[in-house]
């Protein structure tokens, strides 16, 4: 049965492999398959990524050679200085006829209105239209006028329908701007004379082709859409004039079908027609070999038999010798029982345990008068099994001697059976083992003794023997690591789930094995080391791993010191963490105790203090005051104090004095450290450098109060002054005036000579306010060509007049821009407070309709309000 079977399976292992074999040549074919068919589709597309880039670099040369001609007219035009119309539309007409794909050429004045237009026909409703109107014209328009150089729009809408797009050229005459010569395209046009000459010599019915300007699809050529799907779509992109041309190519069925070979188809096929005649050669090839096989197994089986055989019966002699040795040597009583005859024959150590004259002829009846009567039933049970051939014989009893001692032996019987299988002889043992059974019950007491003992235990424990062999473990044990003394009922066990992953497994047994040699051989206890043991549910602990000698046993004791490491991790992790923040802080920071000594500070607070390193800056820097200009010391003195009273952190403004001397105005932001107690141990400050922040609110702030053109003060700010002139008007009894100011004939130096002008004059226009004013006094902008002027401390009217005419005497002065001199007046209107009224908006109104007045009454003077100052 054995022999058929491992026949079965070798005939198993020799189908097996022809057929894995196959396998293996049928995945080098597919893989030679594969390979040469992404080879064939990789040269395709190869091919079609050339026709792509082929047509977008002859897009981008044929527009590149229209540029030349174009500049040639353009340069033409410029050394003449001059172009007749009939000029440009010869020169036009003979251009566009050499080179079709033109919608127009034309010619735009300086404010880019189109003027000349060839071919007129189809052009006409774009004479006179100025190319600003839309946005990509304008921009391209701006491009051509800043940097002198051609330009091209992206594709827009032409005015007879359709899309396009324009180049700009540039006319300069006698250094100055004299307009464009633009050239109009009509995309579709454009790029179908220049598929039908760039393709020539490739057949029409290869690909289909669409072009993008700036990723805007702009052409498509008839058949496009019906390749939607197409997987073989290729593009190509060049850059032409600043706009990025893509040109996209799909080829057709008809291109691909020219294009694929059967090579792949023919390699597949022969590579499958030669697998299966490889599989067959190796099944013949196996099959032979497998007869030989047979046979040299055959003839080895028969000599091992013959060699197991004469080893046996050496080994069966000297069993027999050594046992006859060990009978005399162990106080054996061996005894025979012949069932035939029931013959009991004993040797002289039966009779000394059973306490009988050697002189008594031995039967079972005298054993059994022997024996304990609560043993009895189960030494009569075991006679009559074996007698009957049912089981073996292997008991404990109890025999009591004649002077009533009770002596506990053990005794081993087995039952010979005749040729026939019929009970025959009956072979038995017997020895007296009443000192090992009162040690083992000496012991038992014991061990139980230090179970209990070790059960109440916190900790885990085990016990292990030299030979690996888990024989006590204590609950806390299976709590902690949740392994049963099924799971693991020795240390392999142990090992393989404990240490899970094989590396790991590995060091720990190497680091116990070590731990444990150097104990055993300096007899001294294993020394504790950490481990990280994966406990049944998953969890991984660390555990601290000790044990103790005992005889050569160990009692290894585990200590789960797991919440101690996440402990030190937790703190290790959270200084780094704080560490690196305050080292990463792009601010300083600065820890210091509670008499400002500076204790700690990271590295931007030398950076910032202008040093290399911390160690220079503890060096030169002692105290957080030293840091403070004089005037802000008693201050961060008294706001430390306060923060250390109340415990709340503090936020403060201070100019602090850095090494080159130069200050910076810095937020300090102030907490305190406390103690474990909670005692306040220092203090922790975060220094921001706030210098360019003020400066900026300052900017902000004055360009919200004053004029961004003149910088004079805003209408805002005149009324903060207006409103402090009053109140010193009020205490000292003086007078305020409140002069509003409008220019004449500012409208037609900005209408005539431009904003450029106007702005000059009205900056020179503020000088000439201020020259005229004194340093108590405020004159503001508070419209285009109207100002306000507000005159404090005046004693009377009067005064207030001398100051208007000599605003007047000062602007009739010409003012020179640009080597031409122009003029403008000022009509002036006068409130006075408190004579005219005390409400400001009032005031302010009065002398608006005094300033309508004056201009009224011939303009260039000034006028009071209507009640007449006292």
């Amino acid at each position: 049965m054995s022999d058929f079977s491992s026949y079965v399976k070798y005939r198993s292992k020799i189908n097996f492999l022809p057929i894995l074999i196959g396998i293996l040549l049928c995945v080098l074919v597919g893989s030679l398959y594969w390979s040469f068919r992404q080879r064939e589709e990789n040269i395709l597309r190869h091919k079609i990524k050339a026709e792509a880039e082929y047509l977008a670099g002859h897009m981008d040369a044929d527009l590149k050679n229209r540029i030349p001609s174009l500049q040639r007219m353009v340069k033409r035009w410029e050394l003449r200085g001059s172009m007749t119309r009939r000029e440009f539309v010869d020169n036009t007409h003979a251009y566009l006829a050499d080179v079709p794909g033109f919608q127009a050429i034309g010619w735009a004045d300086k404010d880019f209105c189109i003027h000349w237009i060839v071919p007129l026909e189809g052009n006409e409703s774009a004479i006179n239209l100025n190319l600003t109107f839309e946005q990509n014209r304008r921009r391209a328009l701006e491009k051509v006028k800043a940097t002198r150089s051609p330009a091209m729009t992206a594709p827009v809408e032409l005015i007879m329908g359709g899309k396009g797009f324009s180049i700009y050229f540039p006319l300069y005459l006698r250094g100055e701007f004299h307009g464009i010569i633009l050239a109009a395209f009509r995309i579709q046009e454009w790029m179908d004379y220049v598929f039908s000459v760039s393709r020539r010599h490739r057949a029409s019915d290869d690909f289909r082709i669409a072009a993008y300007i700036n990723d805007e699809p702009v052409f498509r050529q008839k058949g496009w859409d019906d390749l939607k799907n197409s997987e073989w779509e290729t593009m190509a992109n060049s850059q032409i004039m600043g706009q990025r041309l893509s040109i996209h190519i799909r080829p057709t069925r008809n291109f691909l079908n020219q294009n694929k070979t059967l090579l792949p188809l023919i390699i597949t096929l022969t590579g499958i027609l030669f697998s299966a005649l490889m599989v067959f050669i190796i099944y013949l090839l196996q099959n032979s070999s497998h007869q030989a096989r047979k046979m040299t197994e055959a003839k080895l089986r028969m000599e091992r038999e013959m060699a197991e055989h004469e080893k046996a019966t050496r080994e069966l002699q000297i069993a027999l010798s050594r046992l006859d040795m060990a009978v005399k040597s162990g106080d054996i009583g061996v005894w025979t029982w012949d069932l035939d005859t029931d013959i009991h024959t004993w040797n002289e150590r039966m009779y000394i345990l059973f306490d009988l004259s050697r002189e008594i002829q031995p039967t079972l009846e005298i054993i059994l008068n022997r024996i304990h009567p609560d043993d009895m039933p189960g030494i009569e049970a075991a006679l009559q099994n074996i007698r009957l051939g049912k089981t073996g014989y292997d008991n404990e009893f109890r025999v009591i001697s004649q002077t009533k001692a009770v002596r506990h032996l053990r005794g081993l019987a087995k039952l010979e059976r005749d040729a026939n299988g019929r009970p025959w002889r009956i072979n038995g043992i017997n020895w007296d083992f009443t000192a090992w059974k009162e040690s083992a019950e000496a012991l038992k007491k014991n061990e139980e003794k230090l179970r209990k003992l070790l059960a109440s235990l916190p900790l885990p424990i085990c016990y292990v023997t030299r030979d690996g062999v888990i024989t006590f473990r204590n609950e806390r044990f299976s709590e902690i690591f949740g392994y049963t003394e099924e799971e693991v009922p020795t240390l392999a066990e142990w090992w393989i789930k404990a240490y899970p992953e094989e590396k790991y497994r590995q060091e720990v047994i190497q680091k116990w094995e070590a731990a444990l040699g150097t104990a055993l051989e300096n007899g001294t206890d294993i020394k504790a080391a950490e481990y990280n043991v994966t406990c049944k549910d998953g969890v991984i602990r660390n555990i601290l791993i000790s044990g103790t000698a005992i005889a050569d046993d160990f009692l290894v004791t585990f200590i789960d010191i797991t919440e101690h490491k996440r402990a030190e991790q937790a703190l290790r992790e959270s200084e780094e963490l704080y560490r690196s923040l305050i080292e990463t802080s792009p601010d300083p920071i600065i820890m210091y105790d509670l008499k400002g000594r500076i204790i700690a500070a990271n590295n931007q607070t030398a950076r910032t203090y202008g040093v290399s390193g911390t160690d220079q800056f503890f060096k030169e820097v002692n105290s957080i005051f030293d840091l403070l200009a004089d005037n802000y010391r008693d201050i961060a003195a008294a706001n430390f104090l306060h923060t250390l009273e109340t415990g709340s952190s503090q936020k403060n403004e201070y100019l602090v004095r850095l090494h080159n001397g130069q200050t910076i105005t810095t937020e300090i932001n102030s907490s305190i450290v406390r103690t474990a107690t909670g005692q306040p141990r220092a203090f922790i400050s975060v220094v921001r450098d706030i210098t360019e922040r003020k400066q900026a609110e300052e900017r902000i702030q004055h360009l919200a109060n004053h004029d961004a053109l003149t910088g004079l003060p805003s209408l805002r700010l005149v009324k903060d002054r207006m409103a402090m002139a009053f109140g010193m008007s009020r205490r000292h009894n003086y007078r305020t005036a409140v002069m509003f100011i409008d220019l004449d004939g500012f409208k037609t130096v900005n209408d005539s000579l431009g904003h450029e002008a106007g702005d000059y004059v009205l900056k020179k226009v503020a000088q000439i306010f201020l020259a005229c004013i004194r340093e108590t006094d405020t004159v503001a902008r508070v419209g285009g060509d109207e100002f306000i002027i507000v005159a404090t401390a005046l004693r009377s009217a009067g005064n207030a007049g001398e100051i208007a005419e000599k605003i007047i005497r000062m602007l009739s002065l010409p003012i020179t821009f640009n080597g031409r001199k122009v003029s403008v007046g000022a009509s002036i209107g006068i409130a006075l407070y408190p004579d005219h009224g005390t409400d400001m908006e009032n005031l302010i109104a009065q002398a608006d309709t005094a300033m309508y007045r004056s201009k009224g009454s011939g303009k260039n003077r000034f006028t009071f309000a209507d009640i007449k100052p006292q």
